[in-house]
């Protein structure tokens, strides 16, 4: 049987329903929540979305900074693990750009430590 919600009539009616068992509600308080009144299925996030998403929450939904972030980290877990590792030690600057910013060019010099051997 498809789900129901309440609908319609005065405010003491629907207290008089609620007071009953809902296998006793009659059917105009009653509407089925398939077809047409359904909701869409939600979809899940890529992992590229959840990571750009965990950038603009890191950087205090800043878009400026996110964007210079995102641009950065490019999709790359290890670009996004140093970034954040480098934005955790960059809060002592002012504003969340300028954070981020110094956070990208650390997160760059540490980078290198990981293509020299390569």
């Amino acid at each position: 049987m498809a789900k129901k919600i309440l609908c319609g009539g005065g405010l003491m009616e629907r207290h008089r329903l609620l007071q009953r068992p809902f296998n006793e509600w009659s059917r105009q308080w009653l509407i089925p929540t398939t077809g047409a009144n359904t909701m869409a299925e939600i979809t899940a996030l890529t992992e590229l979305q959840q990571m750009n998403l965990d950038i603009l929450r890191l950087v205090q939904s800043d878009t400026a900074a996110a964007e210079k972030a995102i641009a950065f980290v490019a999709g790359s877990k290890l670009n996004f693990e140093l970034f954040k590792d480098q934005l955790v030690l960059a809060q002592g600057e002012g504003t969340a750009l300028a954070r981020a910013e110094k956070a990208i060019r650390e997160a760059k010099e540490a980078l290198d430590l990981f293509t020299a051997g390569a």
